[in-house]
């Protein structure tokens, strides 16, 4: 996996929240709820950093200004899962480098947000000690992943993240980047499912290398820009990839996409673009629900492949 460009890209969303003319951070609340590390946000521009340093430890760091619990970092032992409600402001959260042991739940709220979830692994082999319960969604011992945004201008980014269940992904309302790299499953297994949403706005969804056995990607209405680069998948197989780019003339690429079943729509835009390039499927679906449309590919191999006649200009190899 390229770590290069996803750091420099992390980097890149929490320097541009920093840069700009934002309000102080506020005093963060942090506190444990049986297993569970609840952390509620302010109305004002939060900024997190949250990292393991422990075998169960999470250091949780206010910076730009951000306390937590009126001090500049709380440590606290995890042993189930994470909620993180930051409420308003223009927020930058980072969590990075860690276990959770069962699941991550995090809404950005309003505002023009930056989430960047680096180097994790969701759904580990933790067990709490006697006495400490599992609250509401830390029952699902194989961790799951959800991550919703709000409006404002989001920038998501996912990095090395292995999740042993699902994962479920909302960028909520404006234009956002959503950028996922390096997304497996644990144990073997993989993920069910992985769901990534755009939601409205004019947005710019990257998907790079996901091992999971169900993928959506839907971009919602809106100007879209959509690139899903699958890579290698691991000896189960996909089950099925589906892409749906909503409303709007929009743009999609597909490079190395394999599946027993891949399916593609684009919504009621004029002049929409799909670019098909390396990618395997024993069955193949085309489908735009606008006008004019562009397809075009490059060495694909597909057991059978059904392309809709709106797509007026058709190229290279679809076969």
């Amino acid at each position: 996996m390229n770590q290069t460009k996803s750091c420099v890209f992390s980097v890149a969303c929490l320097a541009a929240i920093a840069s700009a003319p934002l309000s102080k951070g506020g005093d963060v609340n942090a506190y444990m709820d049986g297993g569970d590390l609840i952390i509620c946000g302010t109305s004002g521009a939060d900024k997190l950093d949250i990292k393991q340093v422990g075998p169960v430890t999470w250091r949780v760091a206010g910076t730009g200004g951000t306390k937590v619990n009126g001090s500049s970092f709380q440590l606290f032992d995890v042993y189930c899962g994470m909620r993180l409600d930051m409420k308003g402001g223009n927020d930058g959260v980072g969590i990075h480098d860690g276990v959770i042991p069962k699941f991550l739940r995090v809404y950005l709220g309003s505002g023009n947000d930056a989430l960047i979830l680096l180097n994790l692994t969701i759904g580990g082999s933790s067990e709490a000690p006697s006495g400490i319960a599992e609250v509401s969604g830390s029952s699902n011992s194989g961790g799951y992943l959800c991550v919703k945004g709000d409006d404002g201008n989001d920038a998501i980014n996912l990095t090395n993240v292995v999740v042993l269940n699902n994962t479920i992904w909302y960028g909520g309302q404006d234009t956002d980047l959503l950028s996922a790299r390096g997304i497996e499953g644990g144990n073997g297994y993989g993920s069910k499912w992985s769901t990534i949403a755009g939601c409205s706005g004019n947005d710019r969804i990257v998907v790079q290398n996901f091992e999971v056995r169900k993928l959506e990607v839907t971009s919602g209405s809106g100007k879209d820009d959509v690139a899903v680069q699958v890579g290698s998948f691991p000896s189960f197989g996909c089950e099925r990839i589906c892409v749906d780019t909503g409303s709007d003339t929009d743009s999609l690429k597909l490079n190395l996409a394999a599946a027993e079943k891949l399916s593609v729509e684009v919504g009621p835009g004029k002049s929409d673009k799909v670019n098909v390039v390396g990618c395997t499927a024993d069955c193949a679906e085309f489908s735009d629900c606008g006008t004019n449309g562009f397809i075009a590919g490059a060495t694909n191999f597909f057991g059978w492949v059904g392309i809709d006649s709106n797509f007026t200009h058709q190229s290279g190899d679809l076969n």
